[in-house]
């Protein structure tokens, strides 16, 4: 169980990664406003690298966003039953929220 809680932390990291370099607005108000737009800005990422054979851009919103989703399939993997699925579905959810509010409203915004 406790892997689950790992990889739902890490998913709600990785999206509140995403989520502060989605649009100008809080790319600009994100500590990674002084990192290079074009890989870590979704909005500027027009002229970004691709993954060869693929569409796939290769910057940080899709980096994020794919870790993410590759975080919350890999709970489905670990998962065992800790109390009952509904008692671990609302304790894992809660975990995501607290964690996901953490980052993306102290931890990557700009401390002014």
């Amino acid at each position: 169980m406790i892997v689950c809680v790992i990889l739902v932390v890490m998913a709600a990291v990785f999206s509140a990664c995403a989520d502060r370099v989605e649009t100008p607005i809080h790319f600009n108000d994100s500590v990674f406003h002084n990192l290079k737009p074009r890989f870590y800005s979704k909005v500027d990422s027009s002229g970004a690298n691709r993954i060869p054979f693929t569409n796939y851009p290769f910057n940080f919103w899709h980096i994020c966003k794919s870790g993410m989703i590759c975080s919350l399939l890999a709970t489905s993997i670990f998962y065992s039953i800790m109390i009952n699925r509904l008692v671990d579905y609302l304790c894992l959810g809660l975990i995501y929220n607290i964690v996901f509010e953490q980052f993306y409203s102290h931890i990557l915004k700009l401390k002014k």
